[in-house]
């Protein structure tokens, strides 16, 4: 059966907004095809659509209904219901509407950019690893659906400063998985496809918070809060567009800040100096693609970053450019020209982005995708690592790290698994 996205994103709103006694009642979905119903909780729908398809197709085959709980898991009794066209009711007509439209192919996306670059409008936008889909809100601080803290412009409430105890455990895959994949790279640069590879891995967590809990409790430059779908907190800025110059924030290397000397450890780690030599190339070169006077202002400055399991460093450098005079009416092609963010792709990208798929098996969705906001002057976005997605009822962090010739295993194993976060702690 095929559950659309955006019907599930209503689900939720409405199980969150409506008046009703949720000790009582609990909300579902119902999938109608051929004069019959069969119902799915809505924790039970699958994460997975294809927003190729009709929004009317999806208008036709569901209905909403409250559903009367009983002591038995298995055996629930219809208490009221109501089957029928959904979109005849105002407020379900606007909130399907809005979730339904937020979704577009690359390319849609790129003309939207380019044209609210012209106009000034304001937009939050999304795009996955992989280019097939990603997001675009106009006007997104007048809604509070998806959440955002994007440089300081934010539609989030107030972050609370108590933070209750909570339980978050994570469990990564096996070492001699994560051997092999490992191994499938080396293969690659022993045979010049690719100089530096980001390989990640795919973790099941579990957690005591929700995904709104955990966006609403993270300390981080970047977080954004997809309902049903993501949560991310990211530290990595991706570039920055305004008054006619470009900046990048390319980041590799992270260590434990609680280790002696971690500062002067990680600056003077050869393989970690040559991994960031090599992103740092690679972005200059990107930008010099669409903008001029290309020049690195800092290389490798050390952050301080605070996880739930302690603090750690993460290194950085900064590369600036001088933008065409015309740059904002050209905003989104000039963007997408950068993609996919360098530093969590690899060089050169297009070798390396097949041996990415060779050894990661799986697509990666959003994660090391990029998403950002536009506030009619101002464009800056942010790469979406240190993301949480949901599939199902499953919860899955993903994290990785870049890898050379000079790479050992057992230590970018023990990398990928410290990325696994969240980055606040109890009061």
């Amino acid at each position: 059966m095929q559950i659309f996205e955006p019907a599930k994103y209503l689900a939720i709103y409405l199980h969150n907004n409506l008046h009703f006694d949720k000790q009582k009642y609990f909300f579902l979905i119902i999938y109608h095809k051929n004069s019959h119903y069969t119902s799915h909780s809505i924790s039970f729908l699958p994460h997975h659509f294809n927003i190729s398809q009709l929004k009317n197709e999806c208008v036709r085959k569901y209905a909403f209904c409250f559903v009367k709980k009983t002591n038995s898991t298995h055996r629930r009794e219809i208490n009221k219901a109501y089957y029928g066209n959904f979109l005849q009711n105002t407020f379900f007509s606007s909130y399907f509407d809005y979730f339904c439209s937020m979704f577009y192919e690359r390319e849609e996306i790129r003309r939207k950019m380019d044209e609210a670059g012209r106009k000034g409008i304001p937009f939050l936008f999304g795009l996955q690893f992989e280019g097939e889909e990603g997001f675009f809100l106009p006007y997104p601080l007048s809604q509070q659906v998806v959440l955002f803290d994007i440089g300081g412009q934010s539609n989030a409430p107030a972050q609370t400063e108590e933070i209750p105890p909570f339980h978050f455990k994570a469990e990564p895959e096996a070492y001699h998985i994560y051997r092999e994949r490992f191994g499938k790279v080396m293969q690659g640069l022993s045979r010049g496809d690719s100089y530096l590879t980001n390989l990640t891995i795919k973790t099941p967590v579990q957690s005591s918070l929700t995904l709104q809990d955990i966006f609403h409790y993270s300390r981080a430059r970047y977080r954004l809060y997809i309902p049903g779908r993501l949560v991310c907190f990211s530290p990595e800025s991706f570039v920055t567009m305004s008054g006619g110059r470009i900046a990048t924030f390319p980041m590799k290397g992270t260590i434990d800040a609680s280790i002696p000397g971690a500062r002067e450890i990680i600056l003077s780690d050869p393989k970690e100096t040559a991994e960031q030599n090599t992103i740092v190339d690679l972005l200059r070169n990107d930008l010099s693609r669409i903008a001029k006077e290309v020049r690195v202002n800092r290389f490798r400055y050390v952050e301080r970053l605070e996880t739930n399991r302690g603090s750690i460093l993460q290194i950085s450098s900064e590369i600036e450019g001088t933008l065409p005079p015309d740059y904002r009416e050209q905003l989104g092609t000039l963007f997408f020209a950068l993609l996919p963010a360098g530093s969590v792709s690899g060089a050169p990208k297009e070798a390396t982005l097949r041996l990415i798929r060779v050894a990661e098996e799986e697509p990666r969705g959003y994660y090391t995708g990029v998403a950002g906001y536009y506030d009619g002057c101002t464009l800056n976005t942010f790469v979406l690592i240190r993301l949480i997605e949901q599939q199902g009822n499953s919860l899955y962090f993903r994290s990785g790290g870049g890898i050379t010739a000079a790479s050992n295993c057992l230590s970018e194993y023990r990398e990928a698994i410290q990325k696994v976060y969240l980055p606040f702690q109890p009061s």
